[in-house]
């Protein structure tokens, strides 16, 4: 009886340090939870904050003469839980890393190649994205030759994590 308890505990105590620190929240209600303040006093929800960073990579990238990214609902999920994972364990593994093919395949079967940008700890989407332009292997994500492309953003605390997913044709 002990053995079969051992694993219920354990679940509990994962379950209990989750919801303390919001990931189980956020993996369940990605979009109703966080309102993060930005600079300038406003508020961003994660929804918004997603959608003016994925607004801002386009507009980079058009201005750069490059194609603007199209969303892919795959690659929108494997964004979100990215995010998540990052607060748990910073950087490109993991998982759901992309370096692994077959989570890839899983997300977009389309996708002939798959680039992360990983960013925590800045207040606003252009600061997210201006790091990125910043580091000469992030900047390469944002100028590549991909086709889609989505964001996802995690909070826990007052800390943001975001991540863009890009995605190229076979």
């Amino acid at each position: 009886m002990k053995i079969k308890l051992v694993p219920a505990v354990l679940l509990t105590i994962l379950l209990v340090f989750l919801c303390s620190c919001g990931v189980y929240q956020m993996a369940h209600e990605p979009h109703q939870i966080s309102i993060y303040p930005s600079e300038s006093g406003s508020a961003y929800r994660l929804d918004a904050w997603e959608e003016e960073t994925f607004e801002l990579v386009n507009d980079y990238r058009e201005n750069k003469g490059l194609n603007r990214l199209i969303e892919n609902e795959g690659l929108c999920q494997l964004a979100r839980i990215r995010a998540i994972e990052a607060q748990i364990s910073w950087g490109h593994y993991g998982p759901n890393s992309i370096l692994n093919q077959a989570t890839g395949e899983s997300y977009c079967p389309d996708c002939g190649g798959l680039g992360e940008n990983l960013a925590r700890d800045f207040n606003t989407p252009q600061a997210t994205l201006g790091a990125w332009i910043d580091s000469p292997a992030h900047k390469e994500i944002l100028e590549g030759g991909y086709t889609w492309g989505c964001i996802g953003a995690s909070r826990n605390g007052n800390r943001i994590y975001t991540t863009l997913i890009t995605g190229r044709k076979e």
